[in-house]
């Protein structure tokens, strides 16, 4: 079960790299031939993926017992500093 995960999340990566692109080069908004304005299907396509990928991981996550936490950054160290947090 695990490998077919990494092996969907794999490909769910390839194929987001490659939409993201696809968007970079054409907008996430396009104009048809009549000249109206929509998304871009690539767009939403990009946006399905990523809800099935972060879906994914967030299944290897609890599998795997571990949360992936950010490291502090250096905004959080200056609030921590500071009394902010």
């Amino acid at each position: 079960m695990v490998d077919e995960l990494f092996k969907k999340a794999a490909f769910l990566k390839v194929n987001m790299d490659e939409l993201q692109g696809k968007i970079g080069e054409e907008g996430i908004t396009i104009v048809n031939n009549k000249g109206v304005p929509s998304i871009n299907p690539s767009y939403k396509a990009y946006l399905q993926s990523v809800s099935a990928y972060q879906g994914i991981i967030k299944t290897l996550n609890t599998i795997f017992g571990k949360q992936i936490e950010d490291e502090e950054d250096e905004f959080e160290s200056f609030m921590a500093k500071n009394g902010k947090s």
